[in-house]
């Protein structure tokens, strides 16, 4: 006599199963979107930082050369600046030691800023004006164009240093975001871990629960025949068109399923 053991889990089972399926399919698309965003967010944001990055070296590096530039410059206008007071200084002695031919001739080669504040200051009559600026060296005619081209160095050296501060800065919070962004990347994909092994859990638990039942069914389906075979009797559900224990709502009264621990 063949024996036909059905299989059948338990619609509960299979409801939250389907349920937790579902729920585990929205929070995985839920997860792979979150990953999408912070991928590109992480993408992005680590641009702009090389991007303020190499501004701020770049910035540093233009206020480095200016700042040389403008060293060079002052360098180069106190060397002037010596020069044109010795050239005074001489004159100044020739003059006061009455050599005025010689004087003259020395005073014709002024050049540059020193002759137009000397022709500036000799206009004072300075020799007998006590009032008078007492060397051309502080006239306001006197500029030196080193000098101011210096300075104007030296402010375009600093607004690039405030401009690589600014670009440091910068950089500086789009690490941050990227830091950001990768951590919910971390925590993302650590999520979608969980729900997969979460997943795998569940459907490990609803294949025990199912052999078990189906277990319970056979063992119980085995002791009715032989109890039935025993006495002499059929099984209560052999030829009446009943349905094995197996596959059956109920169990028949007869036949228990606590009986199978008795095998």
């Amino acid at each position: 006599m063949s024996e036909h053991v059905h299989q059948h889990v338990p619609e509960e089972l299979q409801e939250s199963g389907r349920a937790g399926t579902r729920r585990e399919r929205i929070l995985e698309v839920l997860a792979i979107v979150l990953l999408s965003a912070a991928a590109i967010g992480t993408a992005w944001s680590g641009y702009q930082a090389a991007r303020w990055s190499g501004r701020e070296a770049h910035n540093f590096a233009r206020a480095e050369g200016t700042h040389a530039k403008s060293t060079r410059e002052v360098v180069g206008g106190g060397e002037a600046r010596v020069q044109d007071l010795a050239d005074f200084e001489r004159w100044l002695d020739l003059e006061t030691t009455g050599d005025q031919t010689l004087a003259n001739f020395h005073a014709a080669h002024f050049q540059g800023a020193l002759r137009t504040a000397f022709d500036a200051w000799l206009a004072q009559d300075p020799l007998n004006n006590p009032n008078a600026i007492p060397t051309p060296l502080k006239m306001p005619q006197y500029h030196q164009a080193e000098a101011e081209h210096a300075t104007q160095l030296e402010t375009a050296a600093d607004h690039l240093i405030e401009d690589g501060s600014t670009a440091r800065d910068r950089a500086d919070e789009y690490v941050l975001i990227t830091v950001f962004f990768a951590s919910v990347l971390f925590f993302a994909g650590i999520s979608l871990r969980i729900s997969r092994e979460r997943l795998r859990v569940a459907r490990r638990r609803e294949d025990v629960i199912g052999r078990q039942s189906r277990g319970d069914a056979a063992c119980l389906y085995e002791y009715c025949q032989r109890r039935a075979s025993g006495r002499g009797e059929r099984a209560p559900w052999s030829g009446s068109g009943e349905s094995s224990p197996s596959s059956s709502a109920s169990t028949p009264g007869s036949c228990r399923s606590s009986d199978c621990s008795s095998r």
